[in-house]
């Protein structure tokens, strides 16, 4: 599908849509801050100034984002603002691999600061999805509640009931010869790696399970 184009129509349109789904979720009416930021990168393709603000914080994606995303069976869409146009409150977009976020059917943002993960958002497993805030790994259930408070320098993706995370350790690129340093590598890294620091294991209640003080490398 081809990026759809958003002018004066559509910003009627997503004042009107928004302040629906404000009203359905707070169950009350709601004065909308129709200014629209960021660019939304998708399956089906981009669309500039695709994110609603609404005063209280929540924040939607436009009409025209929402009835083009692929929905899992449980009523989730991934969609990653672009990073080059900054949005302030939503404070994940320091770092371009956390642009990432999941939107409902109404076209709310539950979940943001999601990692970027071969190419894509980070998926669920075990009900659990990763979130970054300010810069620490943390765990999030599909409703947008964080389970597992975000504590980490990183984290692996659940396992079998179980993952791994490290504090004080560093990201860096793996090549043929070994680590080196991202910025070393000419035109980007094409698989990183986190190296060194503390590393545990950790249950989805978020309680440690063991640890383990080394130079563990493990792919991110």
């Amino acid at each position: 599908m081809k990026p759809i184009a958003l002018g004066v129509a559509s910003l009627v349109i997503s004042t009107a849509f928004a302040s629906f789904c404000f009203a359905q979720d707070k169950g009350a009416k709601h004065t909308l801050n129709t200014n629209k930021a960021g660019s939304c990168i998708f399956s089906g393709g981009v669309v500039d100034n695709c994110i609603l603000h609404h005063q209280d914080g929540t924040v939607f994606v436009s009409p025209g984002v929402l009835k083009q995303l692929e929905f899992d069976s449980l009523g989730l869409a991934p969609v990653r603002v672009e990073e080059d146009r900054g949005l302030e409150p939503m404070h994940i977009l320091e770092n371009p691999h956390y642009l990432w976020m999941y939107v409902n059917r109404r076209g709310r943002v539950v979940i943001s600061g999601v990692p970027s993960f071969d190419n894509w958002a980070d998926e669920f497993s075990g009900g659990l999805v990763r979130t970054v805030v300010d810069g620490k790994y943390g765990f999030a259930n599909r409703q947008g509640r964080i389970v597992i408070k975000p504590a980490y320098d990183w984290a692996s993706p659940f396992d079998h009931g179980s993952a791994h995370a490290c504090n004080h350790c560093r990201e860096m690129c793996a090549m043929p010869g070994g680590a080196v340093e991202l910025q070393s590598v000419p035109g980007g890294c094409d698989h990183r790696i986190m190296v060194g620091g503390e590393w545990f294991k950790i249950d989805k209640k978020g309680r440690i399970v063991a640890r383990r003080n080394d130079l563990l490398r493990l792919w991110q």
